[in-house]
């Protein structure tokens, strides 16, 4: 099954052993997660991270590039 991230609200939650803690962020499938609808939201994932980490490889790339040239 597929999993989604949430985020626990308004309560800490007992999970599979486990304490999550308001804040925290937890991976469940969907039929957990509809089990604990109320105490949760869900995160939505944003691809800002890869755009910056491509960046970092470029600029690092165009530097040893221009090393290895000489």
């Amino acid at each position: 099954m597929a999993t989604k991230k949430y985020k626990v609200k308004n309560t800490n939650i007992l999970h599979n052993g486990d304490l999550y803690k308001i804040g925290d962020v937890i991976e469940l499938d969907d039929k957990q997660a509809t089990k604990l609808q109320d105490v949760l939201t869900v995160v939505k994932e944003t691809s800002t991270t890869n755009k910056n980490q491509n960046k970092t490889k470029t600029e690092n790339s165009e530097k040893s590039g221009g090393e290895n040239g000489k």
